[in-house]
């Protein structure tokens, strides 16, 4: 009796166990629009892929929507927060081209049947933690103007 009491017990506990729950996740907005994901009750960090799209949610939680830089690949982020991928931007009047992961292509490449090269000097505008504008010149890392004209292309802009 005692044996078959432990064994319903135990079994009980092995299907309560391996049962599936159900996880909550949603968009909050918070006064100053900025967007965070929500997985039960938690604030997401970094980065996450959410219905198949990719998103950074940087150290505070905030869904990113412009220039950032991680482990020293630069990324797009659109302003619904979506990573920019297998696409060109033009900002500031220079043309950027983002790879399958995302990451901006800062090297020759071939881009279909034409070659690029992205060696060249190239002016990034982002924002710092505070929200501050902040205009980098990637090769040189110097401050150069504060125009943000950034724009989304497929156009062609070099051939081989």
């Amino acid at each position: 009796m005692v044996k078959k009491l432990i064994l319903s017990s135990l079994i009980a506990v092995s299907v309560i166990g391996i049962m599936p729950t159900a996880a909550s996740a949603v968009w909050k907005q918070d006064k100053y629009k900025n967007y965070s994901w929500i997985e039960n009750g938690v604030k997401s960090k970094g980065w996450k892929q959410i219905n198949g799209e990719w998103y950074n949610f940087g150290k505070d939680g905030v869904m990113v929507t412009q220039w950032m830089m991680d482990n020293g690949n630069w990324y797009y982020f659109w302003t619904n927060g979506i990573m920019a991928s297998n696409c060109w931007i033009k900002n500031n009047g220079f043309w950027y081209y983002f790879d399958g992961s995302g990451k901006m292509i800062d090297r020759k490449i071939d881009i279909g049947d034409k070659l690029y090269d992205f060696t060249a000097p190239a002016i990034i505008v982002s924002k710092d933690a505070n929200g501050n504008e902040v205009v980098t010149n990637i090769t040189t890392n110097g401050n150069v103007n504060n125009n943000t004209n950034i724009t989304a292309s497929t156009e062609i802009i070099a051939g081989k």
